[in-house]
């Protein structure tokens, strides 16, 4: 764990999360990087998901609830986790236990494009991964990534302008600012006056 949050602060991009069973480790998590670094975690892909939405701060349960709402879907939605990083699930390997995960994780932000004729992802780092899902249904994740990710830049932007227009209020006032308050405050004392005015009449 504390090799992933040092690698994390270090930003390097995810390419994938991958599933996996390692001889004499049991169930694992292969993660592929950017930079086509590969790493063994001797722990599940869930909870190497978990550990990366703890060091981003974020919430699950309403991160699904949100995309769940957002695409209309229900299961094996894409996971938005920062900039850099969106995941689109696959699967990737059969269970040898109840509890294990089928599903690996793959950074929609990284992927390079699909193989027309058979379930495989190529990944702009050269990296290949072969799916057990159906063309179709990677076809339908891809596409539900693409529609994420409009989203996510549409929701950065907004956070952006929102920021920008808050920054004004943070800025020394100029001159031309002060003498816009004082003729402001000119304005309202004459308005006073004549009401005052008016009601002595």
């Amino acid at each position: 764990m504390k090799r992933l949050n040092e690698m994390l602060k270090e930003q390097e991009r995810i390419t994938c999360m991958l599933a996996v069973y390692e001889k004499n480790m049991g169930n694992c998590t292969k993660m592929v990087f950017q930079n086509g670094r590969e790493i063994l975690l001797k722990q599940s892909v869930d909870s190497t998901l978990q550990a990366i939405l703890k060091y981003h701060t974020i919430d699950l349960k309403k991160l699904r609830k949100k995309q769940q709402k957002l695409l209309n879907s229900r299961y094996y939605i894409p996971l938005p986790i920062s900039k850099d990083t969106l995941f689109i699930c696959i699967k990737t390997r059969l269970p040898k236990v109840k509890k294990d995960s089928s599903v690996s994780y793959i950074n929609f932000y990284e992927i390079d494009r699909l193989d027309k004729k058979h379930p495989i992802i190529y990944m702009k780092n050269g990296y290949k991964i072969e799916s057990l899902n159906s063309i179709t249904t990677l076809k339908k994740r891809y596409h539900q990534g693409e529609i994420s990710a409009k989203l996510q830049i549409g929701q950065q932007k907004q956070s952006l302008l929102v920021e920008e227009e808050t920054a004004k209020y943070f800025y020394p006032a100029t001159k031309g600012d002060i003498k816009a308050i004082s003729r402001e405050i000119e304005s309202l004392r004459d308005m006073l006056k004549n009401v005052l005015v008016a009601e002595k009449q």
